[in-house]
């Protein structure tokens, strides 16, 4: 139920308000770009979560530690987070899963989207798809001076 304020006060409007459609908005070349973007939810979380959680970096025993900076290990995530990213920008934009229908592997996603878009705009699709309009606290979340609530 929404109040005269404009607030939304019940699940009910919550859900029917991630349902709906968001744009994502940026510059290309002086031009506004407005695309219709759908909130990565559920599914879409969770595969772009194992893309990025499968790659791992090799264990140290001698440091009894993780080489994070090992090379091979770096080319992984880095492949990792273009194909989950890819991923997101897929299944969330319409009109780009419309240029290449039907893939389903997070290789093939990126393999097709790789030519069509750059990363940056690719980014600023997936950013829109992942923020889905929520704005309240980010950025005081993202500067900490917002603390998450305690457990004691």
């Amino acid at each position: 139920m929404k109040t005269d304020e404009g607030k939304i006060t019940s699940l009910k409007d919550v859900l029917e308000q991630l349902a709906k459609p968001l744009s994502c908005r940026f510059f290309l070349d002086r031009q506004e770009v407005v695309l219709p973007v759908h909130r990565a939810m559920g599914d879409v979380l969770e595969r772009r979560r194992e893309l990025m959680r499968a790659v791992q970096p090799p264990f140290v025993k001698e440091r009894n530690d993780y080489d994070t900076l090992n090379p091979q290990y770096l080319a992984r995530r880095d492949a990792a987070q273009l194909q989950a990213r890819s991923l997101v920008v897929y299944v969330c934009c319409p009109e780009v899963a419309a240029l290449k229908p039907g893939l389903i592997a997070p290789e093939q996603i990126y393999a097709a989207l790789k030519p069509l878009l750059p990363e940056p705009v690719q980014e600023l699709i997936e950013l829109t798809a992942l923020a889905g309009g929520v704005e309240m606290e980010v950025d005081k979340r993202a500067n900490f001076t917002l603390a998450a609530p305690s457990e004691s």
